[in-house]
């Protein structure tokens, strides 16, 4: 059974061809998470795998810049169903809701391994 070990690349890869066909922005640059820098020109012949895409920066038609995560809500903002406040505040709340998991999974293990400490006296 042959499994591919490049999921997250290719997922960011599709992604990043959405934002780039689909946006209302101009894309100017992907950074890699190498941090090195790539132009949109050169997906298509971003396939040796060297890096994963991370980000991509875009431009408005009044010279403003705006640097999104290529995951589904940066997808959003390119094609222009949020605003960059809104993209920024989504990406907030992902980032403390998965603190929140990591507190708590952290907080649960140690509960478990007192009581399990306390019971194997």
């Amino acid at each position: 059974m042959c499994i591919s070990s490049n999921f997250v690349e290719l997922q960011a890869y599709r992604i990043c061809e959405e934002m780039k066909n689909q946006s209302m922005y101009k894309m100017m640059k992907l950074e890699l998470s190498d941090e090195s820098i790539i132009e949109p020109q050169n997906l298509e012949n971003f396939g040796d795998g060297r890096a994963l895409i991370t980000k991509a920066i875009f431009e408005d038609t009044e010279g403003k810049s705006y640097s999104v995560n290529i995951n589904h809500n940066g997808l959003r903002f390119a094609m222009g169903e949020l605003t960059y406040k809104e993209y920024r505040k989504m990406e907030k709340n992902e980032d403390l809701m998965a603190l929140g998991f990591l507190a708590l999974l952290i907080g649960l293990i140690i509960t478990i391994m007192y009581l399990l400490l306390l019971f194997l006296r």
